[in-house]
């Protein structure tokens, strides 16, 4: 969409987080809808064929109207891991791009942002990714781990790129890896720590396996970028 239709940049550190406004706008109907919201996911499965939902249907069928000519097209919002049911069943065929990061990374990112609890957070992460693994199918997802986007940003675009069928054309993949900016990185933790700060084990389990997905050793970590892009035409 065009700048207008992104979010304001996050006063904390400056930067867009490139949602756009009318989706998160819908997103945020859907959960109000099922008396949900991003802190508190909907606690039973939604029901699709809820008639009180047309509404709602039909803002989304007219915004991704707004789309057609301009592909390829996508939209990034948290929110989309909770709301992901109704998106698969409006959108046919939907590539869902999944960026996973260490849970405890996560808790302390929400106690700096929103105060919230380390167990408030934890639990919040693992009902997200419940929520995404439940719903879509493994050929529909790409797990893609926070630390290796950093270590080695041009394999994992390509990875992403090869995933969503776009060519990667060298010049851009260098300016799009260019912005990746190890400063904005507060904390780091790894597989040993969930234990040993004694993080519930189905957190712990779930955390492996989307590592394991993502291709990523939660114990080795990633090495530094060595790939290049192939050039594309």
């Amino acid at each position: 969409g065009e700048s207008r239709s992104l979010a304001a940049p996050d006063p904390a550190n400056g930067e867009v987080h490139w949602e756009h406004q009318a989706f998160l706008a819908l997103n945020n109907s859907l959960l109000d809808h099922w008396g949900a919201g991003w802190d508190f996911p909907p606690r039973a499965a939604v029901d699709l064929n809820d008639p009180d939902l047309g509404p709602i249907r039909e803002r989304a069928h007219h915004l991704i109207s707004e789309f057609k000519g301009h592909a390829p097209w996508g939209w990034k919002d948290p929110r989309s891991c909770l709301t992901l049911p109704f998106w698969l069943d409006v959108i046919g065929g939907l590539k869902v791009v999944v960026p996973v990061r260490n849970p405890i990374e996560v808790a302390q990112s929400l106690k700096r942002r929103n105060a919230s609890s380390s167990a408030f957070s934890m639990d919040l992460w693992y009902r997200y990714h419940s929520i995404l693994l439940g719903t879509c199918p493994p050929n529909q997802r790409l797990i893609v781990h926070y630390d290796s986007c950093l270590a080695r940003p041009r394999h994992e675009l390509a990875r992403m790129l090869s995933f969503v069928d776009l060519p990667a054309p060298s010049a851009l993949a260098h300016i799009a890896t260019s912005t990746v900016k190890l400063t904005l990185r507060h904390s780091r933790y790894s597989l040993a720590d969930l234990s040993e700060l004694g993080v519930d084990e189905r957190i712990v389990r779930m955390y492996q396996g989307l590592c394991s997905e993502a291709g990523y050793s939660a114990v080795a970590g990633t090495e530094p970028d060595d790939l290049e892009l192939e050039p594309s035409n």
